[in-house]
C-alpha cells in the first residue's frame, strides 16, 4: 500500500514544479546581458549557412544544426568555435568557426550577433563530436567568468558542463 495517495503525490509534484519555476524566474531576473566592448573592431555579419546551433544527440555526442532548419549539411563538430547565447533565445547556443574553410568561416563573435548584447560568449573545442572544453574568451564581449552561473539556464548548462569549463583554454 502506498504511503501517499495519488492526489497527494500530484499535489507534491505541483508544489515542486512551482518552486522550480519560481527559482528559474528569480534567476532570469538576475541575468545581466553583456554588451559589446566599445570601439571594438567591426566583423562582417555571418551568413545563414555560417551559423550553427549546438545540440546533443547522445550521451556526449554533439551535432550542429542550422538555426532555421536549412537542409544544407553543416560541417562536423570538430575543432575550435566561437559561441554565443542571446538574451532572446537563452536556451540555445549559436556557434561559428573562424578557422573553418570557406564558405563556413566567420570573423568572430559579433559576426553571430550583429553587435547585439549576449548573455554569454566564448570559445569551445570539440574533438570527434565530443566537447573537450569551453571558456568565456571573447575580445568583443569579455563576459565575467562568474556570469556563467547566472546567465546560463539549465538547458545550456547541460550542453556546457561545468567540469569542462576552462577559463584559460583557447
Amino acid at each position: 500500500m502506498p504511503l501517499l495517495s495519488q492526489s497527494q503525490r500530484e499535489r507534491i509534484n505541483r508544489v515542486l514544479a512551482a518552486r522550480y519555476l519560481i527559482r528559474e524566474l528569480a534567476t532570469r531576473q538576475q541575468m545581466r546581458p553583456v554588451p559589446v566592448v566599445p570601439n571594438s573592431s567591426l566583423q562582417r555579419p555571418a551568413l545563414e549557412l555560417q551559423v550553427f546551433e549546438l545540440q546533443k544527440d547522445g550521451a556526449n555526442n554533439y551535432k550542429f544544426v542550422y538555426r532555421n532548419g536549412a537542409t544544407l549539411t553543416p560541417p562536423p563538430p570538430h575543432g575550435a568555435y566561437v559561441w554565443v547565447v542571446l538574451p532572446e533565445e537563452p536556451g540555445r547556443i549559436f556557434c561559428g568557426g573562424p578557422l573553418l574553410p570557406a564558405p563556413f568561416n566567420i570573423d568572430g563573435h559579433t559576426s553571430l550577433t550583429d553587435r547585439k548584447e549576449v548573455l554569454y560568449a566564448g570559445q569551445l573545442r570539440l574533438f570527434n563530436r565530443r566537447l573537450v572544453s569551453w571558456n568565456h574568451n571573447s575580445g568583443h564581449y569579455r563576459p565575467d567568468e562568474g556570469l556563467r552561473h547566472v546567465n546560463l539556464i539549465p538547458a545550456v548548462r547541460l550542453l556546457l558542463p561545468g567540469h569542462l569549463f576552462d577559463p584559460c583554454s583557447t
